[in-house]
């Protein structure tokens, strides 16, 4: 499986051909060099602060024994390893800025020029369009516009009547070091980066269907937890829940519990000891290893899945899809492509064999869902479409 939030291709990642054939020597082999990987990575692992440590490492371990159908499958087998490898050099705290979270993760509005960057070649600019202000050049070359315009979109689309979200009042935590921050509304106001806006139009886009009170969230590969953090900013009380692969279950770990100290959140530390999560309204959040899904108990109000369903195998999807289903999910979100992802076969990164959207759909409706909407853009991105189906 992959994990969430990756958000590739018109979402900002970088281009799939600097991961083609010539990384290709560098990727782990099969899933069977989990142990291997673990022990030439002990050092990444220990360099992160406590619990996470130890929430990575127990992760790393139970992973080399985990079914696989809740193992990484062959797109984000080298993701595991790139990603830990930023972890070592670069520390946990600037996870936001790794080279490898920019095109696992954390999407940045491109091409990326500083505001230092502007500055240096603005004597140019006014030579060469002297009628052009500078306000214009800074606002299109460092990517205001662009997140001005999905801000646009989000509040646009927004019904706040079952998903309560206060846009305005709420951003995106500086935590992880964000190398780009925007602030449509005031120079002191609430700041956002691409990811939070790519979830802010996701979730808006789906507010007008959603008729019920949301308070139990389950996402499959939810990144760094931002959706979490979205939501538990204006909703304190509703429950979130993140299954996902190593590192990134970690990751969003850390970032939630900074971000929500006042929170639980519980991890794969506690389940290993037999806390039990269940699904109810006021229950506490967590972020779980994937093997740790079908543990789970009771109702989720709502399930999302953003990019990633169609990152893994038919056969892997068809499981995920299964245990939603089993714990009755009122309403199921998939915003994913509807080709699929590049094969196996032509890139250092694919898949074996390509889920669409069409197909994600037929197997959630397969499970007792029908299908209530099929978005395009402005909340899906070209290439993709937002899907909202609901149990019968």
């Amino acid at each position: 499986m992959r994990a969430g939030g990756c958000w590739l291709g018109h979402y900002g990642a970088l281009p799939m051909k600097l991961f083609r054939r010539k990384t290709a020597k560098t990727t782990p082999a099969s899933p069977a060099n989990w142990s291997s990987l673990l022990e030439e990575l002990r050092p990444a692992i220990d360099s992160a602060p406590e619990p996470w440590s130890s929430m990575l490492r127990l992760s790393m371990e139970q992973l080399c024994d985990a079914d696989p159908l809740y193992a990484p499958t062959d797109f984000w087998q080298p993701g595991v390893r790139k990603l830990l490898g930023d972890l070592e050099t670069r520390g946990l705290d600037s996870f936001k800025s790794w080279p490898s979270s920019h095109f696992f993760f954390y999407q940045l509005y491109a091409p990326v020029f500083t505001n230092a960057m502007v500055a240096e070649v603005m004597p140019l600019l006014r030579e060469t369009n002297p009628r052009a202000p500078e306000r214009w050049y800074n606002g299109h070359l460092v990517g205001a516009s662009e997140a001005n315009r999905d801000m646009d979109i989000a509040l646009g689309q927004q019904h706040r009547d079952c998903l309560p979200i206060d846009i305005e009042a709420h951003g995106e935590s500086s935590i992880g070091k964000p190398p780009q921050h925007y602030r449509p509304f005031t120079k002191d106001g609430s700041a956002y980066g691409r990811p939070y806006l790519n979830y802010l139009k996701l979730l808006t886009g789906v507010s007008r269907y959603v008729d019920f009170p949301v308070r139990s969230v389950l996402e499959i590969c939810g990144g760094f937890g931002v959706m979490g953090e979205i939501l538990m900013s204006s909703m304190p009380e509703v429950q979130y829940v993140d299954i996902d692969i190593p590192p990134l279950g970690t990751v969003a770990h850390y970032y939630l519990a900074n971000r929500f100290p006042e929170r639980t959140l519980l991890s794969g530390l506690d389940t290993a000891k037999g806390t039990p999560v269940h699904l109810e309204p006021g229950g506490p959040s967590a972020c779980l290893p994937a093997w740790e899904l079908p543990k789970l108990t009771g109702q989720a109000d709502l399930f999302v899945n953003a990019f990633s369903f169609q990152e893994m195998e038919p056969h892997v999807v068809s499981n995920y899809a299964k245990q939603i289903a089993r714990l009755d999910t009122k309403l199921v979100v998939s915003l994913n492509t509807r080709a699929g992802k590049p094969m196996k076969a032509d890139n250092a990164i694919g898949v074996q064999e390509q889920v669409t959207s069409n197909s994600i759909v037929s197997t959630f409706e397969a499970l007792g869902y029908e299908t209530v909407a099929r978005i395009g853009r402005p909340a899906a991105p070209p290439q993709a479409e937002l899907v909202v189906l609901r149990r019968r």
